[in-house]
C-alpha cells in the first residue's frame, strides 16, 4: 500500500487504517473463498478452486497421456487476486499452453506478496 503525503498525524492514522483494512480483506479473501491453487503468471496472482487445481496437475504431471486428445480442449478457470480484492471476480481460463509460464505459490507466499 502506497502511504499518503505525511502532512499530518490524522492522515497518518487512516494510512495505518487503510493498510489494515486491506490486510483483513486479503486474509478474508484467501481464508473463506474456495480458492484452494495459487498461482502466479506474467507478474499476476490468481487463485482457483479445487477443480482447477485438478485439471492442471493432470495437464502438468501426465503430458504423455493424451487418450483422444483432451489436451487440447483442457482448461482451467483462476481469478485474479487483486482484481478480487476490487470486487472483480471475473475468471480467466488457462490452457496447457499457459503451462510453462505458470509458477505455483503456496496461499502464504500470496499473503505476504499482497499484503
Amino acid at each position: 500500500m502506497n502511504k499518503s503525503p505525511a502532512f499530518s498525524p490524522f492522515r497518518d492514522l487512516m494510512d495505518i487504517w487503510d493498510q489494515q483494512l486491506h490486510e483483513e480483506k486479503l486474509k478474508d479473501l484467501l481464508d473463506n473463498s474456495n480458492l484452494l491453487f495459487f498461482f502466479s503468471k506474467k507478474g499476476e496472482i490468481y487463485g482457483a478452486p479445487e477443480q482447477s487445481r485438478l485439471v492442471f496437475a493432470k495437464l502438468k504431471c501426465n503430458p504423455e497421456d493424451d487418450d483422444g486428445g483432451w489436451r487440447e480442449e483442457a482448461n482451467f478457470a483462476a481469478i485474479n487476486i487483486k482484481n478480487a480484492m476490487d470486487g472483480e471476480q471475473v475468471q480467466k481460463l488457462f490452457s496447457q499452453k499457459d503451462l510453462k509460464s505458470i509458477k505455483v505459490l503456496d496461499k502464504d507466499d500470496v499473503y505476504k506478496k499482497l499484503k
